[in-house]
């Protein structure tokens, strides 16, 4: 119950209290609770990437945190099962590692090796001693697992599922350009031209649109030749506004094609028009011109083909697919913006504006 100033205090069947101090000192009473355990991985990749650099960090992701004084803290243990195979069977390659407030997972490498499929599971505890469930129910805890026949908990974030590659990633690269498009033809002309500045504002006419330019590179480690593809999205007040996944699985988006070469460069716009943008909306526009809008462009570059063999057409599709080995590039470029309304827009000036200009002072005596 609730004491005096607010205070909690605790009294168990014998007697004993928490607001009797000498009690409490000889015969403490701890005050637990009993919610769900939910760990997750990071960093947070999407299932079927491929890495050379196998390393994660642990951490509880609970709405509810109690922060109780000198601990104990949360601790972890986590298992490595391996496969040849994208779906598996993945048999156990490590023992569960020893209860731990350490957050660090650095030992991969010692139990798989390169070319392998990895499954790492980890189950995380809270200082009341609450333990995260099997994220695998129905699948053996030793192993083997195959993962495409599995039913993971829906949302479980506390296993992985990677290609220990020895190959490295490709790059991806966004140089972006925000503009007002007077001349309504999609094309940077003599108008009003805010450079890569991450804060755009409105034009006064409501006619002339707010346009954005990326121009999308990809930068491939020495010696890969292999062809590669990228996989785009735009993000306009945390939903998403359109994407590039494949020409299947996103018909009629914007295919930013197939990069043979390091210091080959595609232009894409937004709004996303492939035909025209002409008398089209634009960013921020109506019914938005009243408060800011955020956006974010996002773009991962992969490879569209298995690097552990010779090219083969049926991995060059134009699809991505991990479990013939392609490899996506694992931390997506990512252009983050706002634009913001007209009252906003009088403080903000374009590079280009007469008053803008640099002034040359000098003192006649």
């Amino acid at each position: 119950h609730i004491h005096g100033e607010g205070v909690m205090v605790a009294t168990d069947l014998a007697g004993n209290s928490t607001e009797d101090i000498t009690a409490f000192l000889t015969d403490p009473l701890h005050i637990w609770w009993i919610i769900d355990v939910h760990s997750e991985i990071f960093p947070d990749l999407p299932d079927g990437f491929a890495t050379k650099r196998p390393y994660f960090t642990m951490e509880l992701d609970r709405s509810f945190n109690p922060q109780p004084a000198g601990g104990p803290p949360p601790i972890f243990t986590y298992r490595i099962y391996g496969s040849p195979d994208f779906c598996g069977p993945y048999e156990a390659r490590s023992p569960w590692r020893p209860w731990s407030p350490n957050k660090s997972i650095d030992d991969i490498p010692n139990f798989v090796t390169e070319g392998e499929w990895v499954l790492l599971v980890v189950i995380g505890a809270d200082e009341a001693g609450n333990v995260e469930e099997w994220p695998l129910p129905g699948s053996p805890v030793d192993g083997p697992i195959d993962l495409c026949t599995a039913t993971p908990i829906p949302g479980a974030r506390n296993w992985k599922r990677f290609l220990f590659t020895g190959f490295d990633a490709p790059e991806t690269v966004i140089d972006p350009t925000f503009w007002h498009d007077v001349n309504a033809n999609n094309n940077i002309d003599n108008e009003p031209n805010f450079g890569s500045s991450r804060l755009i504002p409105l034009p006064d006419d409501i006619g002339i649109p707010v346009r954005a330019e990326f121009l999308v590179s990809a930068i491939r480690p020495p010696g890969q030749s292999a062809p590669i593809r990228i996989q785009w999205q735009l993000i306009e007040d945390g939903v998403l506004a359109d994407q590039f996944i494949d020409a299947t699985t996103t018909p009629g988006s914007f295919d930013l094609g197939v990069y043979t070469a390091n210091g080959q460069v595609r232009r894409i716009t937004a709004p996303v028009d492939i035909a025209t943008l002409t008398g089209q909306p634009g960013l921020g526009d109506v019914p938005l011109r009243q408060r800011p809008v955020t956006y974010v462009y996002r773009a991962a570059a992969y490879f569209d083909d298995n690097l552990d063999t010779t090219p083969d057409p049926t991995d060059n599709n134009g699809v991505f697919d991990p479990s013939a080995g392609e490899i996506m590039d694992p931390t997506p470029a990512n252009v983050y913006f706002t634009v913001v309304p007209t009252g906003v827009s009088n403080y903000i000036k374009a590079p280009t504006d007469d008053d803008s200009q640099p002034i040359k002072e000098q003192e006649i005596r």
